[in-house]
């Protein structure tokens, strides 16, 4: 019973998400692009860089979840109501 109920929120996260990216107007590749030029960023310090990324995808509902990882590795981030315009 747990892994059922485990598994029905991964899937509702994995439909939220995709609506949250539909909303922003990104696909899955523009916002792994986006997410590797802020590790890159902040791999080299540039935390101005680093902060404008993450501002720019708070901005159209992406919350970026520093110090975790998704599944597969790549920065963890989850929907989150939009702070503005981008």
């Amino acid at each position: 019973p747990g892994s059922d109920a485990a598994e029905g929120h991964r899937s509702s996260l994995i439909e939220y998400k995709a609506a949250a990216l539909q909303r922003a107007g990104l696909t899955e590749g523009d916002l792994s692009e986006r997410l590797s030029a802020r590790e890159e960023a902040r791999k080299n310090k540039d935390y101005a860089e680093s902060d404008r990324l993450r501002d720019e995808l708070a901005k159209l509902g992406i919350s970026l979840q520093d110090g975790k990882k998704e599944e597969d590795g790549s920065p963890a981030w989850r929907p989150v109501p939009r702070t503005g315009e981008a």
